[in-house]
């Protein structure tokens, strides 16, 4: 269920919006992306303060990061036609402003590594402590 609104999304994107586009499948998205975060930021054992902030930014980047949403300047030339579009796709949440402001909003890092695939987990490969021998006793 998303945290924020249209209106909410909108203010963010001022004059970035074109007025007539859906804001909802960015919003969803957004919540989507956000529900991890609150996820992984909790199996870390923090916590995620302002998600309903984070979406809102999140959901200006998914709404940006639209690749008719980039494409920033046409040439047309006779038959040559050539263009320019704005960040990369490589970045990530790096890609737009609204991303980079949604990923400092989240002070767990949760986002930045969810948008990286990057995570980490530690799983002890030892004995249990009912079976480990004190170093005192192991005879060295």
């Amino acid at each position: 269920m998303p945290r924020t609104t249209t209106a909410a999304v909108q203010a963010v994107l001022t004059h970035d919006w074109d007025t007539e586009t859906d804001l909802a499948p960015f919003i969803e998205a957004a919540s989507s992306l956000v529900d991890g975060a609150v996820s992984l930021a909790t199996d870390r054992s923090l916590t995620l303060t302002n998600p309903e902030i984070v979406e809102r930014w999140l959901s200006a980047h998914f709404y940006k990061y639209a690749a008719d949403r980039q494409f920033k300047g046409r040439d047309v030339q006779g038959a040559v036609t050539g263009g320019a579009f704005e960040g990369q796709t490589a970045m990530y949440l790096e890609g737009t402003t609204y991303g980079q402001m949604a990923m400092s909003l989240d002070g767990t890092g949760s986002l930045r590594a969810l948008s990286k695939g990057q995570h980490a987990s530690l799983l002890w490969g030892g004995k249990p402590p009912s079976d480990q021998i004190p170093y005192w006793d192991r005879g060295y």
